[in-house]
């Protein structure tokens, strides 16, 4: 009995602390992804080499600023594209603005890698993808 009591009284008491917060005081964001401008790869990789892969991409406004680089990877096949964090609570003015993102890749797997580059979404909201493909040397075969 005492255990429900108490329980009773937590319950209560988170109810009424969370019924006196106010909305105004949480930011109003989202996540939006947007496309690679471009991509600086090298012709090919060595295996076991280690490469900054740096990419371009394009902030449309001043509500939005980089968050993450979306990176994923299926066998050889790897998706890049830019996502932001957009605050809702700042006006969205200003100039686009060009900004750079650099990353680095071991190259550790024998076979090509495979980048698909988000580009953005067509008139059908389909994906498009930018595909380059980069092989993989070994030196020591030389």
């Amino acid at each position: 009995m005492k255990l429900m009591k108490r329980l009773l009284f937590i319950s209560i008491f988170a109810l009424f602390l969370t019924s006196c917060l106010k909305d105004d005081d949480n930011p109003n964001y989202h996540f939006d992804t947007i496309p690679v401008e471009s991509i600086e790869l090298p012709d090919s990789f060595e295996l076991n080499e280690v490469y900054d892969i740096t990419i371009n991409y394009n902030l449309p406004d001043s509500s939005h600023t980089f968050y993450q680089l979306y990176y994923e990877y299926n066998d050889k096949e790897r998706i890049v594209a830019v996502i932001t964090y957009v605050n809702e609570d700042v006006a969205a003015t200003g100039p686009v603005i060009n900004k750079d993102h650099t990353f680095r890749l071991t190259a550790t797997q024998e076979d090509e890698y495979i980048f698909k580059v988000w580009k953005g979404k067509d008139e059908n909201n389909e994906d498009i993808y930018e595909t380059i493909t980069v092989p993989v040397v070994d030196p020591s075969q030389n």
